[in-house]
């Protein structure tokens, strides 16, 4: 897919226009209170997850109304899922290469 290239009066028809993006200031209190030091959590294999991007999926949840650590694991799920994809293409692709050489 190739890139749409931007110019100037495209920037500025979104600098204008009345898109609102969400602000610590629209959030609720208590997402927004200063941040208090808490360890990172880890997963079953000792992984730990970025801080700030579990902020992001802190907040998804907010917007979402869904649980933190259920967005997680769907993410997880949907990452896994396209690299399964690609590796059964991959398998395939090694199968066929197999058998066109086997019929030479």
């Amino acid at each position: 897919m190739a890139k749409s290239k931007k110019n100037i009066a495209d920037f500025q028809k979104a600098m204008l226009s009345k898109a609102q993006y969400i602000t610590p200031d629209m959030l609720p209190p208590e997402v927004t209170a200063s941040p208090v030091e808490l360890p990172l959590p880890e997963t079953e294999l000792g992984q730990t997850i970025d801080e700030e991007i579990l902020e992001k999926f802190r907040l998804l949840a907010h917007e979402t109304g869904k649980d933190y650590q259920l967005l997680i694991r769907q993410a997880l799920a949907h990452y896994l899922g396209l690299k399964g994809l690609r590796l059964r293409d991959a398998l395939m692709a090694l199968q066929n290469k197999e058998t066109s050489v086997k019929d030479l």
